[in-house]
């Protein structure tokens, strides 16, 4: 078994087909899907086995024990040699795994393998492209500063995720904090693609905010001085006390839809990015279809 995709998922009905079908339609074809449910209390799970095959492995034990620990769950279970990182509301690329694999194969010394992401709505209709990232300075800098990774675009080699589980002392940074402690400039690759769809628009609240920001600045209180010195992490904490009065400020005005930034389209690209979008899921569901029709007994109906 080559790669692990893991997805953990907590009440996403409206999205998940979409999710599963991404997976069914990638061109790289060895791997096994790990789903756990977080105690969902929607039709989630109904829809994962609707559409799920032989490769998927569904697990619900009732329990709503949060993201880090089914992450981690997710990485006790594995059989892959590589992981694939995947949320229950996105969707991939279908050349994505093909591509950072690759990597993987290609490059021993690195153990992390990111994509940029494009930024889908409510109806998959493609908003913005992330940029590449700007290094400031060095990794450990900008992982500090912005995160350097997105998270839920990584495909990691098994045995560096074992050696390097999330922390649960860090609530919406746990990226943040794993990647300052275990991530650098020799053992990781960005592609300069964008291979995933995230889907963020309309999610935004204070409290998620305020949580994220939180434990960012406890992973700068931690790994500052050690990764990038006292001068640098001095800069990085007035940073983060700006953008944190900014972010208040914005919730308090209304205009909290300004926050994200990361990158953007123009109306012809994001026509582009959508009907693409739409039409592989299309095509996926199509073949989907077929593919169960052909495995009916002769006059059985589906």
């Amino acid at each position: 078994m080559k790669v692990t995709i893991g997805l953990p998922v907590y009440n996403v009905e409206p999205y998940v087909k979409d999710a599963i079908l991404s997976i069914l339609a990638q061109t790289f074809e060895d791997w096994e899907c790990i789903v756990i449910d977080d105690g969902s209390t929607d039709k989630s799970l109904d829809i994962i086995r609707e559409y799920a095959d032989s490769r998927f492995t569904i697990i619900s034990d009732g329990e709503n024990k949060g993201l880090v620990s089914r992450l981690n769950q997710i990485i006790g279970l594995a059989r892959g040699e590589y992981i694939a990182r995947m949320d229950g509301d996105d969707i991939m690329h279908p050349d994505r795994l093909a591509r950072q694999v690759e990597i993987l194969e290609s490059s021993p010394q690195v153990d992390v393998v990111s994509t940029l992401k494009y930024s889908i709505g409510l109806d998959n209709y493609v908003y913005r492209c992330e940029q590449p990232v700007e290094i400031d300075s060095s990794v450990a800098y900008t992982i500090l500063k912005s995160g350097y990774i997105s998270h839920a675009t990584i495909v990691s080699r098994s045995s560096w995720s074992r050696r390097n589980p999330y922390s649960e002392s860090y609530i919406r940074a746990e990226d943040r904090e794993l990647f300052a402690r275990a991530v650098n400039d020799k053992n990781s690759h960005i592609l300069p693609q964008a291979l995933y769809y995230y889907r963020e628009i309309g999610n935004m609240s204070l409290k998620k905010y305020t949580q994220s920001y939180g434990s960012e600045l406890k992973v700068l209180l931690k790994y500052g001085v050690k990764r990038v010195g006292a001068y640098q992490t001095a800069r990085l904490i007035a940073r983060w006390l700006a953008k944190s009065a900014v972010i208040r400020i914005m919730f308090s005005l209304g205009i909290e839809g300004r926050l994200k930034k990361d990158g953007s389209a123009d109306l012809y690209q994001s026509l582009e990015e959508t009907a693409f979008l739409r039409r592989f899921l299309r095509e996926a569901e199509q073949k989907l279809s077929t593919s169960h029709s052909k495995r009916l007994p002769t006059g059985s109906a589906p």
